[in-house]
């Protein structure tokens, strides 16, 4: 195991918008100070998109990892199948060694997605408690989400949480791991009283959708204001972990620690 303190660096790709208005300014942030990340992405982005897939390809070859973004959690027959979005994406040259549910489409189904992640055969999978008892793939996390943290408590009390967490996984474990969404270096999360629409948004019901509307709202009004941009907490973030002597590193770098 190592005994450098790592922090994995995780980016889920779930739209349009994070490769026209994220993934780079991401990268570019990411390179000045010295990490390195992995960018879970969608393969249905991809499908028409060859400038899209140009620019995963740089990232790869300078370092970067590309990781699966599944939209097919349950196995559905409806749905391209769980190997199937796999074999389009290592297809397009990339190497893929971990795979993280995308929570749009179906969502995560607890212990039915963690089953169809792991009939991958993949280096590791990621997700969310509760971890399976009996899996064959090794599971890396649990994870901090710098989006949600920013969009409670602000840029600077999100920041100083996220570290304060960070410093207790890697005594507990020797590595922390944070998720962040490209598309939040332009957009803005929003103000923390709809904090709650993100929970609520996913369900059925007139309260859903209204509260869904007003967090969009909130957000659009956010970000020509240019307040709570994860953007700038991600900027202090990487230089306040890498002044504590944390290697910032790719998700399956983390598996040299287990």
């Amino acid at each position: 195991m190592s005994h450098i303190p790592m922090v994995g660096l995780r980016h889920d790709v779930d739209t349009g918008y994070d490769f026209t208005h994220g993934i780079e300014p991401v990268s570019r942030l990411e390179d000045r100070n010295d990490a390195r990340s992995t960018f879970f992405v969608r393969v249905r982005l991809l499908k028409g998109h060859p400038e899209r897939v140009r620019i995963l390809e740089r990232l790869q070859d300078d370092g970067w990892e590309i990781g699966l973004h599944l939209d097919n959690t349950v196995a559905s027959p409806k749905e391209p199948s769980p190997q199937e979005e796999l074999e389009e994406l290592t297809l397009l040259g990339f190497r893929v060694h971990g795979v993280t549910p995308h929570g749009g489409l179906y969502g995560f189904k607890g212990w039915v997605t963690w089953e169809v992640m792991d009939s991958l055969g993949l280096d590791y999978m990621m997700g969310y408690p509760p971890f399976p008892k009996h899996h064959r793939t090794p599971i890396i996390g649990p994870h901090h989400t710098i989006d949600f943290l920013v969009k409670e408590l602000g840029a600077r009390k999100g920041v100083e949480v996220l570290l304060q967490r960070l410093d207790s996984d890697i005594g507990e474990r020797g590595y922390g791991v944070v998720l962040m969404h490209p598309l939040y270096m332009k957009f803005s999360v929003g103000p923390s009283l709809t904090f709650n629409a993100v929970k609520v948004s996913r369900r059925q019901g007139l309260r859903a959708y209204v509260l869904k509307q007003v967090d969009r709202g909130f957000k659009a009004l956010y970000t020509l204001l240019g307040v709570r941009r994860v953007g700038e907490a991600y900027t202090v973030f990487l230089r306040e972990a890498r002044d504590r002597g944390w290697e910032l590193v790719r998700i399956h770098d983390i598996l040299n620690t287990r």
